[in-house]
Order: structure tokens, then C-alpha cells, then sequence
């Protein structure tokens, strides 16, 4: 009988050191995929700037845009509970302040849909002044959620 209460205790120890480090490679790819995720959209804000910079057609933007409104829908899914250690500049203040993080998400996913909608309506004017607007949303985020 002790033999077999040693068993299980090792085989729990095992699958609590398993599911541990389950976690940690869950949160190293959700840190991956956020990372992956700004990249993206800096590149999709470059790619908008030029069109607005070169007074290039407008319609240009609408991929960008519409890339950049995907992704933000899926920005506070990308920050769970817990995925603020490792290589991440995420603040805390990010779950201390969750509504606030999920309404910078939504500000910005907002402002990216008007971006794609100037796009859409090839309307140069609306372009520069929502890019613009835009860009502000994503200096609000990261003055207080990002390190």
C-alpha cells in the first residue's frame, strides 16, 4: 500500500511539473502572438503613412486598415491572467485596470475601422485625419499599458 500511495504522490508531482510548464509555453506563445500582432500592425501604420505621406491613392489603406481591425479584436484575448512575466513589456496595470486595457482595445479597433472605412470611400481627408487619430490610440495604450 505505500508503494502504491508513492506512485501516485510521484505520478502527481509529474503531472503538476508538466502542467506547469504547460502554462508557461501557453503564455510564451500568447506573448509570441501578441508580439507577432504589434509587429504587424507597425507595419500596417507604415504601409498608411505612405499612402497619407504620398497623397497616394486612399483604397490602398483599406488592407492595412482591415488587418489592423482583426487585430485588435483580438488584443485582450492575447493578455490573459498570468501573462505578464517573461519577455513582455506589458504592465500590470494592464489586469489591474482591465476595463480600462479592454476599452484602449476597443478605442483602438474603433479608430482602425475609420481608418479602413476613409479607405473604403477613397476619401484621402478622412484618411489623415483618422491615421492621425489612430496613432494617438496607440500612444495612449502604451503610455500606460506598456513598458
Amino acid at each position: 500500500m505505500a508503494s502504491m500511495g508513492r506512485k501516485i504522490a510521484a505520478g502527481l508531482i509529474a503531472f503538476s511539473l508538466f502542467a506547469g510548464t504547460g502554462v508557461a509555453l501557453a503564455q510564451g506563445d500568447v506573448i509570441a502572438q501578441r508580439k507577432e500582432g504589434f509587429k504587424g500592425n507597425r507595419a500596417n501604420l507604415g504601409a498608411i503613412k505612405k499612402i497619407v505621406d504620398d497623397g497616394a491613392d486612399p483604397a490602398g489603406a483599406l488592407e492595412p486598415a482591415k488587418a489592423m481591425v482583426a487585430y485588435g479584436q483580438k488584443i485582450p484575448s492575447l493578455f490573459p491572467q498570468g501573462s505578464g512575466v517573461g519577455d513582455t513589456a506589458a504592465k500590470p496595470e494592464i489586469w489591474a485596470d482591465w476595463a480600462g486595457f479592454e476599452g484602449a482595445a476597443k478605442n483602438f479597433t474603433d479608430a482602425a475601422q475609420k481608418v479602413a472605412d476613409a479607405a473604403q470611400a477613397k476619401d484621402a481627408a478622412a484618411l489623415k485625419t483618422n491615421f492621425a487619430a489612430l496613432g494617438g490610440t496607440c500612444g495612449a495604450c502604451h503610455g500606460k499599458f506598456r513598458k
